[in-house]
């Protein structure tokens, strides 16, 4: 009865993983994901 579902208590930022600054070095048309800066 109290036992959350599976996925339901996920923010929207955990959707998608940080870019790693060492690759948004060296590649600057990277922008980082939401949620992440």
């Amino acid at each position: 009865k109290y036992a959350s579902r599976p996925g339901d208590n996920i923010s929207e930022k955990h959707n998608l993983l940080p870019i790693p600054l060492s690759e948004i070095s060296l590649n600057r048309l990277l922008t980082q994901n939401p949620g992440w800066l």
